[in-house]
């Protein structure tokens, strides 16, 4: 609604009545106030509320001050409140203009409320539209043909509102409904008769992608299953996007078909599916790093049987007709349990073999390595690791199923070549836990082959490095007598 505001300044025997814009500019003179009417415009012959606002020039409200109003058949009176305003509900029965007494200075206010006979007439381009389509109205002046600007326009009581432009145009969107609607658009403007019009909204159908998986493995098919939500009927000429991957139509029975891509690590796609005169669809997928992984035992003795599985590492399910190859010595084929089986060889002394798996579409696993055990001591190991530093760890391991207790062992190194090499170590164990290990560092300088003599409760067992400077760089063990 648009606001007059009407400022009295008073100087000296000369009273001047200047028409101001709607926001009051500020206030010079010691005697003045303002007069603001809202609305301006009233259509003659219809109840109209109309707030009269009276203000100092420093914009304070002017209380308990009579206020008359009269022409267009409207005479009344009334007093303004602690806010300074006073309020009528008139109905002008002529057009004209309606003039406003002011008590507070004795000046009269001519032309203060303008009462009119214009109404709106409202135009709408389609008598029916789709939820979430846009669609033309057109405002005019009575029925002259001449476009109203900043007509307010809206559908469903202000589900979607506009200001028609300066052609008396605007464009509204129809809202989501759930089910087909009528529904009323109206046209206002003050000092206008207010339009209204109906249109129907039509319901769209809510694409469904009805087999969505969340995740896939790379290579594998994706097929995506369009239908219509609720009565699950298949849906032809859906576009169906997946990102990154492409797009397809979907057949006569709603299906449209990919392709997972190869993927380095887990990623999330998201998809699509959109068709004319239907709701858009939005899901995602996420292909999963099809890598294998072997589960096995660390450690086996000589001449038993073990078993190998081969799992999809992303989820951990047994993966059958993988390829399994124990060292250079066998290759099988992992069975319905993703599992295979293997008898460790014979060995003259703790051995370590690869296992590998591979299968095709699928990352090849992390090569595991498996220590076949020379059976010569079933319970303790022997095994060296070499460093800079000059310095050779010997460790004893206890890989049985029960405590050992009470071990002796003496270990001593001797250069096979220089003779320049003599050292040794020996102690007691009392009590020694599965699985753990038991280390003795020998400090070795020199050049040459060193031969370690380990002997664990009598038994000895014979190692041999290589010694270069202060660098052990070669280490062979477990040669058992």
């Amino acid at each position: 609604m648009n606001k007059k505001s009407f400022k009295f300044v008073k100087i000296g025997i000369l009273t001047f009545i200047l028409l101001v814009s709607i926001i009051p500019t500020k206030i010079v003179s010691a005697e003045e106030y303002i007069v603001t009417v809202n609305p301006a415009y009233i259509v003659f012959g219809s109840a109209t509320e109309v707030e009269i606002l009276l203000t100092n020039g420093s914009l304070d409200p002017l209380n308990n001050t009579y206020v008359s109003i009269y022409g267009c058949g409207v005479d009344t009176n009334g007093t303004t409140n602690e806010s300074g305003v006073v309020a009528f509900t008139i109905i002008p029965d002529i057009t004209g203009v309606i003039n406003i007494d002011v008590e507070y200075d004795g000046n009269t206010m001519a032309e203060v409320i303008t009462v009119t006979d214009w109404s709106l007439n409202l135009t709408v381009s389609d008598g029916s539209v789709y939820e979430g389509d846009q669609f033309n109205v057109t405002v005019y002046k009575d029925n002259e043909g001449t476009p109203v600007e900043g007509v307010t326009v809206e559908i469903g009581g202000g589900l979607d509102v506009q200001i028609t432009n300066e052609t008396g145009a605007a464009v509204l969107t129809a809202p989501e409904v759930a089910s087909d609607v009528a529904l009323m658009i109206t046209a206002e403007k003050e000092g206008f008769s207010p339009d209204t019009r109906s249109i129907m909204v039509l319901d769209k159908p809510q694409i469904y992608l009805e087999e969505t998986p969340a995740f896939v493995f790379e290579n594998e098919l994706i097929s995506l299953k369009s239908v219509i939500e609720g009565t699950m009927q298949p849906i032809k000429g859906v576009l169906v996007t997946v990102d990154d991957i492409g797009s397809v139509v979907t057949d006569i029975n709603g299906y449209a078909n990919f392709t997972a891509p190869d993927v380095e690590v887990d990623i999330l796609y998201n998809i699509t599916a959109e068709k004319e005169l239907y709701k858009p669809y939005e899901s995602c997928v996420t292909v999963l790093n099809s890598m294998l992984e072997i589960i096995s035992p660390m450690i086996i003795d000589e001449g038993e049987s073990f078993t190998v599985m081969v799992v999809n590492k992303a989820d951990e399910l047994a993966i059958q007709g993988a390829k399994v190859k124990f060292g250079e010595l066998a290759v099988n084929v992992t069975n319905e349990t993703g599992m295979v089986t293997f008898i460790a060889p014979m060995v003259d002394c703790n051995k370590t073999f690869n296992l590998t798996a591979s299968k095709d579409t699928y990352t090849n696993a992390t090569p595991k390595e498996i220590l076949v055990n020379n059976t010569g001591n079933p319970n303790l190991l022997v095994y060296m690791e070499g460093g800079i530093k000059q310095q050779l760890n010997v460790s004893i391991f206890n890989h049985g199923n029960q405590k050992a207790e009470n071990v002796n062992y003496y270990v001593s190194a001797v250069g096979r070549f220089f003779g320049l090499m003599n050292y040794h170590v020996s102690g007691f164990i009392t009590e020694f836990d599965i699985s753990s290990k038991y280390t003795k560092s020998l400090k070795l300088f020199g050049v040459g082959f060193v031969d370690i003599n380990v002997t664990i409760n009598g038994e000895s067992r014979y190692h041999w490095a290589f010694v270069l400077g202060k660098t052990i760089i070669m280490l062979e063990y477990d040669e058992t007598e």
